[in-house]
């Protein structure tokens, strides 16, 4: 039986590692929001950054890590913030 869990890709994390089959579910991604992590949608722009979310939490150590997501439609429904790409 096929999973019907809405989620969101990976694309890589600050430490500059490549996710080719990770996938964050949308529940996951709420909790982790619920606990303090920052959602926020980049647009694309003139200088050829496609769109991305980027999901920021803290470690129990009080690390920030940051996750590279493509947007989807269920993604984007979570309460997050518009920033333009550098």
């Amino acid at each position: 039986m096929k999973n019907t869990t809405p989620t969101a890709k990976v694309n890589h994390s600050n430490f500059e590692t490549s996710y080719k089959r990770l996938h964050f579910s949308i529940e996951r991604i709420k909790r982790k929001i619920e606990k303090g992590a920052e959602l926020t949608h980049f647009l694309a722009n003139s200088q050829g950054y496609g769109a991305f979310v980027t999901l920021k939490e803290k470690d129990k150590k009080g690390r920030v890590r940051c996750w590279f997501l493509e947007p989807s439609p269920e993604l984007l429904k979570l309460d997050h913030r518009f920033a333009s790409a550098l």
